[in-house]
């Protein structure tokens, strides 16, 4: 797990179990995260693959967190995030731009405060089909709120 501190003002490189930057072409697959803030982060990388990982109790913030375009998000298992199981973000500076074109399908979501995070401006994005058991909102456009 990486804990560091928070050097971009989004929480996303703190306390994250695995992160993936600026780089393209990366799988991350058959992984378990758990009691993290954050699962598994692709920050300012796009066309990756993150497949059949089982993440748990992701506290604060998402299960998965995307801020790029053209990866795929498959077949994972998610459970107990404070925040969203996935969220596609463009809303920070350094992810202006991004969250496009994803794919997000065949994955197990369980107790999230929304399944799939989608902040206005997101485009091209396929997020069916999934699985959803004890999700307060299924899709998102803003931010959980308790």
């Amino acid at each position: 797990m990486i804990n560091t501190s928070d050097t971009r003002g989004d929480l996303v490189n703190a306390l994250c179990g695995i992160v993936v930057s600026s780089s393209s072409g990366v799988t991350v697959t058959g992984n378990t995260v758990g009691n993290t803030q954050c699962g598994i982060a692709l920050y300012s990388a796009s066309n990756n693959t993150i497949t059949k990982n089982q993440i748990f109790a992701s506290r604060v913030n998402d299960g998965i967190y995307i801020c790029g375009n053209g990866n795929v998000v498959q077949s994972n298992r998610i459970s107990g995030s404070d925040d969203a199981a996935i969220h596609l973000d463009n809303t920070i500076a350094a992810c202006s731009g991004l969250g496009n074109n994803n794919t997000v399908t065949l994955n197990t979501i369980n107790e999230a405060c929304a399944g799939v995070l989608l902040p206005p401006g997101t485009t091209g994005n396929s997020i069916t089909p999934n699985t959803f058991n004890s999700v307060k909102t299924i899709t998102s456009s803003g931010l959980c709120t308790f």
